[in-house]
């Protein structure tokens, strides 16, 4: 009788301990902080209504032709909307391509100029992982804006590809811009 008890507790410590072990491993595994794959940056100012000519960083921005070659202009009938076609997003996707070097500023300021009404966001891609800015819907100009910084925008080190999105009516168009977003 003995030896069956001694069996019995032999049993019943292996299996408590073998438990509380698949428990712990079962708790690690849920309190691993990961990154999702993809996010939204936040953005500290919602847009700039109308940027102006004269800013320095505009003053040789022209809107892309049409299809009948001339610029583009924005409409002041907004149920035109719906028939305006897409422009594909074009502007200064991030005002600095390397923030943080030699001691810059890590704030940034992006801009998508499209079809007025249209929605745009800027995104952030990396390998597998992708951030964006929030999606915002572009004013009578055709512009949107965002203020943010690269220290609070989950972005890792190394080089991110930097495309703008614009969608309206159901269409959608793509532009990405020729260089990469270096993150120190």
């Amino acid at each position: 009788m003995a030896k069956r008890a001694q069996k019995f507790s032999r049993r019943t410590l292996l299996l408590g301990l073998a438990a509380v072990v698949l428990l712990g491993l079962v708790g690690f595994g849920l309190s691993r902080n990961k990154k999702p794959a993809s996010a939204t940056i936040p953005s500290t100012t919602t847009s700039i209504p109308n940027i102006q000519s004269s800013d320095k960083a505009n003053k040789n921005a022209t809107s892309p032709p049409n299809s009948e070659g001339t610029t583009n202009s924005p409409k002041s009938n907004p149920s035109a909307q719906a028939s305006l076609p897409l422009i594909a997003p074009w502007g200064d996707f991030v005002s600095n391509h390397s923030p943080g070097k030699n001691g810059t500023p890590t704030s940034e300021v992006s801009t998508c100029n499209t079809t007025q009404g249209a929605t745009c966001y800027i995104q952030f891609t990396k390998g597998s992982l992708s951030r964006t800015l929030e999606s915002k819907t572009a004013d009578g100009n055709g512009s949107v804006s965002w203020s943010w910084d690269v220290a609070n925008a989950g972005l890792s080190s190394g080089k991110w590809q930097v495309a703008a999105v614009a969608t309206l009516n159901g269409q959608s168009k793509t532009t990405t811009d020729q260089l990469p977003l270096e993150v120190q």
